[in-house]
C-alpha cells in the first residue's frame, strides 16, 4: 500500500470459464490476447 491506497493488484480468473460464460471461442479469444500482446512488445522496442 502507498498512501493507504493499493498500489498494485493481481487477480486470476478461468479463461476458459470466462469465455463460456460470454460466449467466446477459447482458441478466438486467446488469438486475440496474444495478437494483443505481440503489438505490445513490438510497441516498447
Amino acid at each position: 500500500m502507498r498512501d493507504e491506497l493499493i498500489a498494485h493488484e493481481r487477480f486470476f480468473f478461468d479463461f476458459h470459464q470466462m469465455c463460456e460464460q460470454l460466449g467466446l471461442s477459447t482458441e478466438a479469444a486467446a488469438a486475440k490476447f496474444t495478437a494483443w500482446r505481440e503489438r505490445a512488445e513490438e510497441a516498447t522496442r
